[in-house]
């Protein structure tokens, strides 16, 4: 991920695509997280925006392979994140690259 770019760089170039309309402010960049999961680095961001399209709230995982700059990402009104916040994290937590 480091050849992308760091974490702060990182979410400032694609906030837009995990919100679905505008770029994250930093004061809405609620987490940020860059860890190694089975020798892969991932980037993991939690978003607070209230004028994006997609949900106020909003979670992504980053990580790269071959290449390409792949990401999951999760986004809830307030009334979804509170109903299955639990839930939403698990589902995120499962997204991994594995090499073929």
């Amino acid at each position: 991920m480091g050849d992308v770019g760091t974490i702060s760089n990182v979410i400032n170039a694609i906030s837009p695509a995990i919100t679905g309309s505008v770029a994250a402010e930093e004061e809405e960049i609620l987490d940020k997280e860059e860890f190694t999961e089975k020798g892969r680095v991932y980037y993991q961001y939690e978003l607070l925006t209230p004028f994006a399209e997609t949900g106020l709230h909003n979670i992504a995982k980053i990580t790269t392979s071959q290449n390409y700059v792949i990401m999951a990402s999760i986004s809830a009104s307030e009334a979804q994140w509170s109903a299955n916040e639990k839930d939403l994290r698990r589902v995120l937590s499962s997204f991994h690259i594995d090499e073929s």
